[in-house]
């Protein structure tokens, strides 16, 4: 029986290496794959994950803002509830106008 192939953000290395870029178009674009629950796979881990994702958020001030429209109604997922906790996680990541 064949195997269904695996999307590539589902590998840690290809999340690794994703981080890296170090952009805000990258941030932004892990923070919607995060959300649509898409990096969620075999080699997934929530708590680094958050822990990875407070770094993206607190790194850019846009991907910020983006992040905290999002979470405006509140976490309404499990996705969303770690969006909300990589917030959390790094003080610096507080919203300011």
């Amino acid at each position: 029986m064949e195997r269904p192939p695996v999307a590539p953000y589902q590998n840690h290395k290809w999340r690794a290496t994703a981080l890296r870029f170090s952009t805000i178009s990258a941030a932004r674009r892990l923070v919607d794959l995060s959300i649509s629950g898409a990096l969620e796979g075999k080699s997934y881990d929530g708590w680094r994950w958050q822990r990875e994702l407070s770094g993206l958020i607190s790194e850019f001030l846009e991907v910020r803002a983006y992040v905290y429209d999002l979470l405006k109604d509140g976490p309404t997922t499990k996705q969303f509830a770690l969006l909300a906790s990589a917030v959390a996680e790094d003080p610096g990541t507080a919203y300011r106008c």
